[in-house]
């Protein structure tokens, strides 16, 4: 019996059996049920799962065509001088390349390979960043989409955090897990293993966990080292010494080659690779540089810009960035207009900063300017990875949902008009950064100008880490067990392609003093607010427990088309606005009062 005679014998075994339940098992002949079991049994390893090759893999087997292996082909890595091949990091690169995962012919597509996947998503950020995130802790909740990894029967699972995970939580995803696949939420247990180190300051989990050695004991005796390894949000020395710990590869751009990450970095990666970016500066460490180049590229383009903007070398999600317009500007005494322009009129994009911490940060981490791009009609990024053999693989475009430059949410895919060209240029990018020896995930964010019948696309910046459009791409791809065509688009397993719309960014007070428990009890009893395994279709919430403290939270609605997919998110939105308007109602502040009240004589 052939694959394909399975599975469709399978699918219409599956369907009777969710239709009619024990019933329906019994109308099943005893040596129909076990000749079928046996062989899923044998092709599962194991366990079932569900499986529905796409029309996609069944007419083309070959994940990559030939014409497409020759711009994957890269260069061995270009040894730079700004990023010396350190001992750490020519240790962990030897463990990588001779470890078992280096075998796996693509990380882009759902494989069902036997692996141990560590996740730490430790928010490895200065301290006075994270600090301006309400709930920072909270957000190492934005990767327990790996959860649904363990639809691989052969995988198992990870998760490490500060503090424990509510069990409702975890109970949420792994019963979309049960939904969208055969493997029962106690199977899926047994492969998982949660880890918290029980500490809620801002110090990295990475740094926790490297002072516990005896969790670090509990996650060795639960893996198999020889295919283990260590993912993260994003990478530190902190975490490569932890990887080292474990004597398991990090897959993950290594720290010593953060620099590509940054903002001037990101600049020489795009000039090498040929890609077009706004006119701009090298990395500066001075208001005095600042203002000299901001003065020397305003004369050079005929004082025709409009504005700058300008960026800390480290920002992340839009924080860091700031705006100067020209109209402060005096072309008479240009430079030193240009100074007092930047120490009064300079746009923070971020809450708290102010011209002091400004100018002290310029002075530690330096910053660059760039010519605003005028006119632009969307802010639009993609994402691939680097695998351990080099090779770049496309895994996601979208158009960002932002507020001013901070990232809200995101729409798949990017538009079709020039969605090609994103696609394009991030082989281009992801071409030079495996020359310089970066692995594992990495995104650039772009601007789109409409210019005659044409797009202009300008790249704006590179993030070697994971950013936020991954956790929603990681959900849809696995709960609709889907793979990405070659256009860009998403087809799941029902031969439909998949759009959604997700966001990180719903926050409203009266939500405050919900448990996540109360809250997944009201999803669960709402029908609007659920994931369809059938259709494959619906919303699926993540950062459950912001919601108690901060009232925020964020869902990825999933549908068959954009307009689907955007008037589910509109439908969501409205509902969870109603359902906040109701809990405000019956909600009944009091305030301490401290007045002691004395007995009257």
């Amino acid at each position: 019996m052939s694959e394909n005679d399975l599975s469709r014998q399978y699918q219409d075994l599956y369907t009777l059996i969710k239709s009619g339940g024990k019933i329906a098992l019994q109308l099943v002949s005893t040596t129909m049920w076990l000749s079928i079991n046996t062989a899923l049994f044998v092709l599962s390893c194991g366990s079932l799962i569900r499986w529905r090759p796409t029309q996609s893999q069944r007419n083309n087997p070959q994940s990559v065509k030939k014409s497409e292996e020759s711009k994957l082909e890269v260069n061995p890595e270009d040894n730079n001088g700004k990023v010396p091949r350190t001992p750490s990091r020519a240790t962990m690169i030897d463990l990588l390349e001779n470890h078992e995962v280096s075998r796996k012919l693509s990380w882009a597509m759902r494989t069902r390979e036997s692996e141990d996947v560590i996740v730490v998503p430790s928010l490895s950020l200065p301290r006075t960043e994270l600090e301006k995130v309400p709930g920072a802790l909270n957000y190492e909740e934005r990767l327990l989409c790996y959860l649904f990894y363990l639809v691989n029967p052969k995988l198992k699972l990870v998760y490490a955090t500060s503090m424990p995970i509510e069990k409702s939580i975890i109970d949420y995803y792994l019963a979309l897990l049960e939904q969208s696949s055969l493997i029962t939420v106690e199977e899926a247990k047994k492969r998982l293993l949660l880890i918290s180190c029980n500490d809620s300051c801002l110090t990295p989990l990475s740094s926790k966990l490297l002072r516990r050695p005896k969790l670090l004991q509990k996650i060795k005796n639960f893996i198999d080292p020889k295919k283990a390894y260590v993912c993260c949000y994003i990478s530190s020395n902190l975490e490569r010494k932890l990887a080292l710990e474990l004597g398991v590869p990090l897959f993950a751009n290594d720290p010593s080659l953060s620099y590509w990450g940054t903002k001037s970095g990101s600049r020489e990666v795009f000039e090498r690779s040929g890609v077009l970016f706004p006119k701009g500066s090298s990395l500066l460490y001075s208001i005095e540089e600042l203002s000299q180049t901001i003065a020397k590229i305003y004369t050079e383009e005929n004082y025709e810009i409009s504005q700058f903007i300008v960026k800390l070398d480290v920002g992340f999600s839009g924080r860091g960035n700031s705006i100067i317009k020209t109209k402060y500007f005096d072309k008479n005494n240009l430079l030193e207009s240009i100074k007092v322009a930047l120490s009064q009129h300079l746009e923070f994009t971020c809450e708290g900063e102010d011209w002091e911490s400004f100018v002290e940060k310029v002075k530690v981490h330096g910053v660059i300017v760039e010519v605003w791009v005028d006119d632009a009609i969307s802010s639009p990024s993609c994402q691939a990875i680097i695998n351990p053999k080099g090779v770049v693989e496309i895994l996601s475009t979208h158009e960002q949902m932002l507020d001013g430059m901070i990232y809200k949410g995101c729409i798949f895919p990017a538009k079709p008009e020039y969605r090609t060209i994103l696609i394009e240029n991030a082989f281009k990018i992801g071409k030079v950064l495996a020359e310089k020896g970066c692995r594992e995930r990495f995104a650039i964010d772009f601007v789109v100008k409409k210019e005659n019948e044409g797009y202009t696309i300008f790249a704006i910046e590179i993030n070697v880490r994971w950013g936020g459009t991954s956790h929603p791409m990681m959900t849809a791809k696995y709960l609709t067990s889907a793979e990405l065509s070659q256009d860009g688009v998403l087809v799941g397993c029902d031969d439909q392609n998949k759009y959604y719309v997700a966001t990180d960014a719903i926050q409203n007070d009266v939500y405050t003093g919900l448990t996540p428990t109360c809250f997944i009890d009201f999803i669960n009893s709402h029908p609007d607010l659920q994931f369809d395994s059938e259709n494959l279709t619906g919303v699926v919430f993540h950062l459950f427990s912001t919601i108690s403290e901060f009232g925020n939270f964020g869902f990825v609605a999933i549908a068959n088309s954009p307009e689907e997919a955007s008037e589910l998110y509109d439908s969501t939105v409205r509902i969870l606005e109603e359902e906040a308007t109701e809990v405000s109602a019956k909600k009944h502040f009091a305030e301490l009062d401290m007045n002691i009240i004395h007995p009257s004589n």
